[in-house]
C-alpha cells in the first residue's frame, strides 16, 4: 500500500469486502506508538465512551482537556484580533 500525494490511500478490495467497508463509510484513526490504525466508525457512542476509559486510565479527565482547549481557542482568537 503507499500513501499518494494528497495523503490518501487505497484500501485493498479484498479488506473493504471482508470489513463490510462502502464508499462514504465513516473510519475513526487513531495514533498509538506503533503506528496509525483505522477503524469503522459505527457507533460513534461506543468509539466516545472507549476514549473517555482509557483517558480515565490514564489520570485524564475530559472536563480538563475541554477546558484547556477552550481556553487555547482564546488565545489563537485574541492573537489574531
Amino acid at each position: 500500500m503507499r500513501m499518494g500525494e494528497q495523503g490518501r490511500i487505497v484500501l485493498p478490495r479484498s479488506l473493504r469486502y471482508r470489513l463490510g467497508l462502502a464508499a462514504g463509510d465513516e473510519l475513526s484513526l487513531v495514533e498509538k506508538d506503533e503506528g496509525i490504525f483505522l477503524r469503522p466508525l459505527r457507533d460513534r457512542r461506543v468509539l466516545l465512551r472507549q476514549i473517555r476509559q482509557r483517558w480515565s486510565e490514564l489520570g485524564v479527565r475530559l472536563e480538563d482537556l475541554l477546558r484547556e482547549r477552550r481556553v487555547e481557542a482564546a488565545r489563537e482568537r485574541s492573537r489574531r484580533g
